[in-house]
């Protein structure tokens, strides 16, 4: 008896330790910026129906001081579960690196004039009541075009929706 007990422990210990590396926890930006991975934190984000634009930031632990990612992403349509790029929509997708001044933060930005030479990509995967998931990657660029980074990653955000009057 004691075995049995001891291996349904063990077995329910090992599955609910188990994580979905498929989604991000909720109002959260896991990304991959050059090789690093971080988690960001995302207020909830307000939207307006029909739902054509999707707008998110994100700082780790809420710090504004640490690093920041944002996605815009502006359709012509509401948005739906698909993938969207800059030669089809627009994507205004940012990164800064941590900065302990509020001066001198450098930024990388998408840049459609050179929409042929480097690309961003959203991916909507799930649209569930007031719930999207999708993945992002790409190319950002910095300042005078000088460097250029890649990014990738996946987002989990709860939105509020609100009817235009």
């Amino acid at each position: 008896m004691k075995r049995v007990l001891l291996l349904v422990f063990c077995l329910s210990a090992f599955l609910f330790s188990c994580k979905k590396s498929g989604i991000a926890p909720a109002n959260t930006i896991v990304a991959t910026v050059d090789g690093v991975t971080k988690t960001y934190v995302v207020e909830p984000i307000i939207t307006f129906a029909p739902v054509n634009q999707l707008i998110f930031d994100g700082y780790v632990n809420h710090d504004q001081k640490a690093d920041w990612i944002s996605i815009w992403l502006d359709a012509s349509a509401p948005i739906t579960t698909k993938s969207y790029d800059l030669g089809s929509s627009y994507i205004d997708a940012g990164y800064s690196p941590a900065n302990p001044s509020d001066s001198g933060r450098v930024y990388y930005n998408t840049d459609d004039k050179y929409l042929y030479d480097y690309n961003f990509t959203v991916t909507i995967k799930s649209i569930k009541g007031n719930n999207i998931q999708g993945t992002f990657s790409g190319q950002l660029l910095g300042l005078f075009r000088k460097s250029v980074i890649s990014v990738d990653g996946r987002f989990n955000i709860n939105v509020e929706r609100r009817n235009v009057n």
